[in-house]
């Protein structure tokens, strides 16, 4: 745990790897995970899925949004929950929030619930999104655990410029999901939405256009509406699978394009 001003900051692994960001003063991060509580804005969000929730910056903000909203969260290092509830005030207790240590796959596989909306930050340690959380075969089983007017929400770091990363995963997803956005956050972060029903832009970026419950929110959601936009990856870009799903190598390509 590191401390930035105000800020304290979970780092593992990676000096340039933060995990979690917590601003006791006012709960925001000026970080990508403020953007998880657009979602609610967007679906009427009772029930949350959280896949990769690190010490719980993303719960924290999406509360904001949402205050009566449920959670199931899933994390893979007792550690870290640990850390969360030490350093970040994770509420670990709360009768609304309900805590999962295991890997998010196997997990989703025997998880029965239904959920309005689902936040994905899967990544080991480090800037690599472990294969088989990125697949059609993964996006499928997130998928049959949304309600029909459901949304997928998921953090993307590819800061390249060619976006290779990024376009892979915005392909993928449309094989699953008839609707998918993405939303530059800065430093590298994408947030990419996915809509398990059809919707259009001009629609997503009016709902973000009504006034929020909170001016820090308000503004996260206008800045949402003018800078969200609708992605075709190139013919010939690579859908991922089980069977088939390069993210290492093209992780590393990335980075070597993007380090001095």
């Amino acid at each position: 745990m590191a401390r930035s001003g105000n800020r304290r900051l979970l780092i593992l692994n990676d000096e340039q790897s933060i995990h979690t960001i917590r601003n006791p003063l006012t709960g925001w991060t000026g970080h990508y995970y403020d953007d998880f509580a657009l979602g609610p804005l967007l679906v009427r969000a009772r029930h949350a899925l959280v896949l990769g929730m690190g010490a719980g910056s993303s719960i924290v903000t999406t509360r904001v949004a949402a205050p009566e909203i449920e959670v199931d969260a899933v994390e893979i290092d007792p550690k870290v929950v640990e850390a969360g509830v030490r350093f970040f005030d994770l509420p670990a207790d709360a009768d609304w929030l309900h805590i999962h240590i295991a890997d998010a796959r196997p997990w989703l596989a025997h998880d029965r619930a239904r959920y309005d909306l689902a936040q994905v930050d899967l990544y080991q340690g480090g800037p690599y999104i472990p294969f088989y959380l990125a697949t059609v075969e993964f996006f499928q089983l997130a998928r049959a655990h949304l309600n029909e007017d459901g949304l997928l929400m998921m953090n993307v770091f590819d800061a390249s410029r060619s976006r290779e990363l990024l376009n892979s995963i915005v392909a993928t997803l449309k094989r699953v999901f008839p609707s998918v956005m993405v939303l530059s956050v800065g430093s590298g972060n994408q947030i990419v939405f996915a809509f398990a029903a059809q919707q259009s832009l001009a629609a997503v970026c009016n709902q973000l256009n009504k006034v929020a419950r909170n001016e820090t929110l308000n503004r996260l959601a206008r800045e949402a509406a003018r800078w969200m936009a609708e992605t075709d990856p190139p013919d010939g870009t690579p859908i991922f699978t089980d069977d088939h799903a390069p993210i290492e190598e093209i992780t590393r390509r990335m980075l070597t394009a993007v380090r001095p």
